[in-house]
């Protein structure tokens, strides 16, 4: 048991320390010097994924873009994300469904009831799913999303 506790530890401390590093030194963007206008194009039905790139612990077998959870810069990103819905509502977009995943989408649960409340008021959100991590979520909070998410998946690790 000892043993698997140092594999775990190692594997989530080398997934934790690859993806810093990858996000601080590796990146390489280009600044566009012109402007991009992408507008949407008519009769064509569009979904909205929100990602959520925060965990708690990094399960070994996850692969998505995640980040340790820091509750100042999760509430900055939910800020951002609110922010970049608005623009592509100005944009002229609109999604009938909503999909929200990533790394634990119920993370801080005040910020993204106040991102799917958003989402419903900007565009036609009929339908939203949600993934999470079974580990995270307390029934007494799911209360807050009735009538919000309307599917929760859940992976389980084995």
């Amino acid at each position: 048991m000892i043993f698997k506790n140092i594999v775990e530890n190692f594997a989530v401390n080398y997934a934790h320390n690859s993806i810093q590093k990858s996000l601080y030194n590796e990146f390489n963007i280009d600044i566009l010097t012109t402007t991009y206008t992408k507008t949407p194009k008519k009769d064509k039905k569009y979904m909205l994924y929100a990602h959520v790139p925060f965990c708690h612990t990094f399960c070994p077998y996850c692969s998505f873009h995640k980040y340790a959870y820091e509750r100042g810069a999760c509430k900055a990103y939910f800020g951002a994300l609110r922010t970049e819905m608005q623009r592509t509502k100005d944009a002229g977009y609109d999604f009938e469904t909503l999909y929200v995943g990533g790394g634990t989408t119920l993370i801080n649960e005040p910020e993204l009831e106040k991102t799917l409340k958003l989402a419903k008021e900007l565009f036609s959100v009929e339908d939203i799913s949600a993934e999470s991590d079974p580990n995270h979520i307390q029934p007494e909070n799911l209360k807050r999303f009735q009538g919000l998410i309307d599917r929760l998946s859940v992976g389980v690790q084995s």
